[in-house]
């Protein structure tokens, strides 16, 4: 299924949410992935990785932060709704300037 057009309609979607809403993002695509089915077989998958920072702090937004993740993951699991799972990460960045 990773060629079906949903892929591509959820992945430019991503990158217009993320640099309209973040000021940018970075897009890693074609990276090998392998998972194990329900049978027992490992299957090669390619996966996109789509990352992006705000200033907002996690301590202070924590809240909002976590509204906007799980609403992202309700929309990419149904745009992509042949995934056996879809991965968000939220992790505190620091810049030094």
């Amino acid at each position: 299924m990773r060629y079906d057009p949903a892929y591509t309609n959820t992945l430019d979607w991503i990158i217009e949410e993320f640099t309209i809403g973040f000021g940018g993002c970075t897009v890693i695509e074609n990276i090998p992935g392998y998972y194990q089915d329900t049978l027992g077989r490992v299957i090669d998958d390619r996966v996109s990785i789509v990352y992006t920072d705000t200033p907002l702090s996690l301590l202070d937004q924590y809240p909002a932060l976590m509204s906007y993740t799980e609403h992202l993951k309700i929309f990419l699991t149904a745009s992509l709704f042949s995934e056996e799972a879809v991965f968000i990460a939220v992790v505190p960045v620091y810049h030094l300037t």
